[in-house]
């Protein structure tokens, strides 16, 4: 069996609602816009949860996960179209889980919180424009 570490990380539910809203195309997010939260594990791992723009404007926003070891990118999933929930991948035989949950009183709550590690972003959610060359 594969060791696992889990991480929770809890965003505000306006912020679930905006991403959501990208997802859903019912707002456009531009293709040099990606929204991410990272949540961090022992060994110098991270997880990156994205929500990623598009060119075309008929086209919703995608979702992925990437894993990062020391900065270098060392897995990712695949094209998703959900934010919210369970992201797993695995690198050097460890799985590494990331929940994103809607914050406490606000929708979703973890049942097993005994061996979690929280993860909060600092305050609200990161959004990155790209300098177009």
């Amino acid at each position: 069996m594969d060791k696992t570490h889990k991480r929770i990380v809890t965003i505000s539910k306006p912020v679930a609602e905006t991403i959501e809203k990208y997802i859903s195309n019912e707002v456009h997010l531009d293709e040099d816009e990606t929204i991410i939260y990272t949540a961090k594990f022992p060994g110098g791992i991270e997880m990156d949860i994205k929500c990623c723009g598009v060119q075309n404007e008929e086209d919703g926003a995608w979702t992925e996960a990437v894993l990062f070891k020391n900065g270098c990118e060392v897995a990712v999933s695949g094209v998703e179209e959900e934010f919210l929930g369970e992201w797993s991948l695995k690198f050097d035989g460890v799985v590494y889980n990331t929940i994103i949950e809607i914050e406490k009183g606000s929708a979703i709550i973890s049942s097993d919180e005994s061996q979690e590690e929280h993860c909060a972003p600092s305050g609200s959610m990161k959004k990155y424009r790209e300098k177009k060359e």
